[in-house]
């Protein structure tokens, strides 16, 4: 609860986070030409998560450096109607690699984009037996097959660093590593991920994540209209689902499985404070009768129900409606606690 009230509502995010946290070297061999079949790398796991599908070791072969910094942003999130994983090493020397993945609702959009990002390159060149197409320049490539793109930007220092981008025997050899990292991580990606009408939380759902709880085709009823993405993000303690579509259709559901009547404590709290802060003339929360055991409506879209031990969020973030919707969307939870 604190952390999406507190990004709804930044200037009150010291006052929430203390009323309601009292809950509970050498570079790899060159790539062979017949394509990403036979590199599944050191693991055969299928991860969606970038951090996983290019790992710190294999960075650090790339660079031909120690690593020094990791951005683990491996996680898939939502980007409008993509889904975007990200995962950005630095070595010693200041080389630095990225692995990208972003899904697309579908190959045709998949395709628009792949040909639009290409024709922004000027000097691209294509990249033969990688993914459906794929195409490189300079020190970035990027393949797309089915509806993802993998893109790979290398850019090694000291001695491996690119000095003359006219030399050719340099520039292959950087190209075969990014097709190594490229082929790894096409070959590690779960199926689901080339297939367009999957989601994200498909292969994760269960009877106790959020996007089991309110599914995708039962939020697109309530919201009233399409939604890209269903991305789940489960843990022991908690669970959460965030829904995507075009044109800003928007919500977030959670389940903090304890604590939540401290949680409530401090949303009380937090809203009297509010109030204070702004000399009476704002009702940062509303009291809701009649669903869960008790229930607050934040201001601007945030609905916290307590039933049980558990505190269930919903965020509209101001989407049109979103009392009524927020109460039927947490009405579906409260069914499946």
């Amino acid at each position: 609860m604190t952390t999406r009230f507190s990004r709804s509502y930044c200037w009150l995010s010291v006052i929430v986070v203390t009323a309601a946290c009292s809950g509970g070297g050498d570079a790899p061999n060159a790539s062979s030409a017949s394509g990403e079949t036979v590199r599944a790398g050191a693991t055969s796991a299928k991860t969606d998560n970038a951090c996983q599908l290019l790992t710190r070791a294999e960075a650090q072969r790339a660079l031909g450096s120690p690593i020094e910094d990791v951005s683990d942003e491996g996680r898939p999130s939502p980007i409008g109607t993509m889904l975007r994983s990200n995962c950005y090493y630095e070595s010693e020397d200041g080389g630095s690699v990225t692995l990208t993945v972003n899904s697309y609702d579908d190959a045709q959009n998949s395709a628009a984009k792949f040909y639009a990002l290409k024709r922004m390159y000027g000097g691209a060149r294509d990249v033969p037996n990688l993914g459906d197409v794929a195409f490189a320049d300079r020190q970035a490539l990027v393949v797309k097959r089915g509806n993802v793109h993998v893109m790979v930007k290398l850019d090694p220092e000291g001695a491996n660093k690119i000095v003359d981008h006219s030399d050719m025997k340099a520039m292959h050899s950087l190209l075969d590593i990014e097709r190594q990292i490229a082929s790894r991580a096409l070959a590690r990606l779960p199926a689901s991920r080339s297939t367009p009408s999957a989601t994200a939380s498909a292969a994760r759902s269960s009877s106790r994540s959020a996007c089991s709880m309110v599914t995708k085709a039962e939020m697109e009823g309530i919201l009233g209209g399409p939604l890209s993405h269903a991305v789940s993000s489960d843990s022991p303690a908690k669970t959460e689902c965030t829904y995507t579509g075009a044109g800003g259709r928007y919500a977030q559901v959670g389940v903090e499985w304890q604590g939540g009547q401290s949680g409530m404590e401090g949303l009380r709290l937090a809203g009297a404070l509010m109030g204070a802060a702004a000399g009476g003339e704002v009702k940062a929360t509303t009291k809701i009768t009649g669903l869960g055991d008790e229930a607050v409506m934040l201001i601007g879209g945030v609905l916290n129900v307590r039933k049980g031990p558990a505190l269930i969020t919903v965020d509209l973030r101001m989407q049109e409606d979103y009392d009524q919707k927020a109460k039927a969307i947490a009405q579906k939870v409260i069914a499946k606690i």
